[in-house]
């Protein structure tokens, strides 16, 4: 499906980023705090990720490549850990162009545009294949609460903090054996335990070359991003999702709607690990 469901559908096009993605950040005028401001950094930092367990989301999504661009309509919902779907439709037609859920250890995906039915297990290889980001299923929801975290299934090895001197910035890094460095960078302040995350990037362990970065904005009175604007940059390609109606923490989201069935006439593909 390659640059297809849940962000990209495939863009045959040509040319350079409408707006350069952030620069690196240098870690000099950073410190390594030393405890007990470590823990208490961290735990409030983790405790935002804990906020939002489920969402009911409506997105204009727009992609762009050189001097091309496509708009599209993105439903999502999710309840944490392990149940997503996004729906993806043409906003000139209002048609799904293409449907992924996960629930529990199966992925599926349905492509109406070259009417092929996906599934397979949730692994990092297998969502980006279909989703073109490497995340993995509750990563991606934390990503679109405006945050990152640690979850189950990743191979996790270790975090570094660090808090820049004479500012309330903050860069944590998570450090993984499935050649990902993911960092997260914000603002947080200790005394009245405000916390607040503006971007999200993953980098190439050996040569920290970014091969994804995310910004977030926020409007006043929402805790959610209003609206993330990515880069993928391998592809050369710019995203940005605006929220158009965001419900988080809704109540009960229906069972069926987190798993597909093949539709008739379409050819099953079984997802590869």
């Amino acid at each position: 499906m390659r640059l297809s469901p849940l962000l990209f559908l495939l863009l045959v096009l040509t040319g350079c980023f409408h707006r350069s993605p952030p620069g690196p950040v240098s870690v000099d005028s950073y410190r390594a705090p030393m405890e007990p401001e470590r823990s208490a950094v961290l735990k409030l930092i983790q405790g935002e990720a804990s906020k939002i367990r489920a969402l009911r989301g409506m997105y204009e999504l727009t992609l762009r490549r050189g001097i091309e661009r496509q708009k599209f309509r993105q439903i999502v919902l999710f309840h944490r850990p392990d149940r997503f779907r996004s729906e993806l439709l043409a906003t000139n037609f209002n048609q799904p162009a293409n449907i992924v859920v996960t629930h529990g250890s199966f992925l599926q995906g349905i492509d109406f545009q070259e009417k092929r039915f996906f599934e397979g297990s949730p692994s990092l290889k297998n969502v980006k294949q279909l989703l073109s980001v490497p995340f993995f299923p509750e990563e991606l929801m934390l990503w679109l609460s405006g945050t990152f975290g640690v979850v189950p299934g990743a191979e996790f090895i270790g975090q570094n903090l660090f808090l820049e001197r004479g500012s309330e910035r903050f860069l944590l890094e998570f450090l993984y054996r499935d050649n990902r460095i993911v960092q997260l960078r914000g603002s947080v302040r200790l005394k009245d335990r405000f916390v607040r995350s503006d971007t999200v990037e993953i980098l190439e362990p050996k040569t920290r070359k970014p091969l994804f970065t995310s910004e977030f904005e926020y409007k006043e009175g929402l805790e959610l991003p209003s609206t993330i604007t990515f880069w993928l940059q391998e592809n050369e390609l710019q995203g940005e999702l605006v929220v158009s109606e965001v419900k988080p923490n809704p109540g009960e989201i229906p069972e069926r709607l987190f798993s597909l069935a093949q539709p008739k006439g379409f050819r099953a593909v079984e997802l590869g690990e």
